[in-house]
């Protein structure tokens, strides 16, 4: 759970240039906050629940948007030359 916290955290320091490769960045740019949105509802449930809510459904939705950040990533990562 941690690396994917700071693996989106490490990703959102630098977002892409949308002169570059428009659909990829935008997708990638909008998964950044869908994956900081649901870490930040698991997050809550985790901290609120003691011990009370297994907290599944916020569990959930943060896999399902980390399975569309790596797809994103992989799109991304095709179609944006990255300039180093």
């Amino acid at each position: 759970m941690i690396r994917i916290a700071l693996l989106v955290l490490a990703l959102s320091a630098a977002p892409a240039l949308a002169d570059e490769c428009g659909d990829a960045v935008r997708d990638y740019n909008a998964i950044i906050s869908k994956m900081t949105d649901a870490m930040d509802q698991f997050r809550t449930c985790f901290a609120d629940s003691k011990g009370m809510d297994d907290c599944a459904v916020s569990f959930n939705k943060l896999r399902l948007a980390y399975g569309q950040f790596t797809s994103i990533v992989s799109f991304y990562s095709k179609q944006c030359e990255t300039k180093r």
